[in-house]
């Protein structure tokens, strides 16, 4: 029994079985109190507590995202994320949300998903989080962290005209083409003299044409034209790419 609840309404905090009971007077027609001055009711109401569960979903873009862009002939990307807050074992119709940023209250954030877009430069690392509220109850979810960086190429997104391979100066020594392979991939590189012959022929290409022909002897200095083949369609050099290249020799 609670004791000193005998008021017309009771505020529980807790699930259970409540018990009711109702003592009114019986008056006559004429308004008296009858002989049997009183009468009882009973009832019993059961509170259930509602049970839920909130999970966020990836419905757009990648948690863990490396973006690299070339700055010489490009803007910076955007990238946008969107996460959805799956409320399971929830009535949708009556729910709201809130959605948080490393625990700070997002404002503005207050449907069922939210997106984020990256638009410049740099390294983030964020967890987002949100709550789910289904009347006086609230739901709140496990932290999604999100990890975007967006960066240029180091040694920029230019294919050289030139390599020098004997000079001793470490620079230019080899076609270096790496910043295409993370970017597109590379399927194959062709190298032709003046006369149309093949001189180097690789798959997969990287950064090993250093002057050589495909028996690993020197060309001699002059211009040579290469036929570079992408594994995919690149925004800046396409599919195929067909240019010339100097190599000189002179130490």
């Amino acid at each position: 029994m609670l004791t000193d609840q005998d008021g017309a309404t009771l505020l529980v905090n807790q699930s259970g079985t409540y018990s009711v009971e109702v003592i009114g007077q019986i008056l006559d027609q004429n308004g008296n109190l009858a002989n049997q001055s009183t009468c009882t009711s009973f009832d019993n109401v059961t509170i259930t507590e509602e049970e839920g569960s909130v999970i966020i979903n990836l419905t757009e873009g990648e948690l863990v995202k490396e973006i690299s862009y070339c700055p010489d002939v490009e803007t910076i990307p955007n990238y946008t994320v969107t996460l959805a807050a799956n409320a399971e074992g929830l009535t949708e119709e009556a729910l709201s949300y809130q959605w948080y940023m490393n625990g700070t209250e997002i404002t503005g954030a207050i449907e069922a998903t939210y997106s984020m877009t990256y638009e410049e430069e740099g390294e983030y690392v964020e967890n987002y989080s949100v709550d789910v509220m289904s009347g006086n109850c609230v739901f709140s979810s496990a932290p999604k962290e999100i990890e975007v960086s967006i960066k240029s190429y180091e040694g920029g997104c230019v294919i050289s005209q030139g390599i020098s391979p004997n000079n001793s100066d470490g620079l230019n020594d080899c076609l270096d083409l790496s910043f295409l392979n993370n970017r597109t991939g590379i399927e194959s590189l062709k190298v032709y003299n003046r006369y149309g012959k093949l001189v180097f022929d690789q798959d997969a290409y990287v950064d090993t044409f250093c002057g050589q022909d495909q028996n690993g002897n020197q060309l001699t200095t002059g211009t040579y034209y290469y036929v570079l083949i992408l594994k995919d369609e690149d925004p800046v050099f396409g599919k195929v790419k067909k240019s010339w290249i100097y190599i000189n020799q002179e130490k």
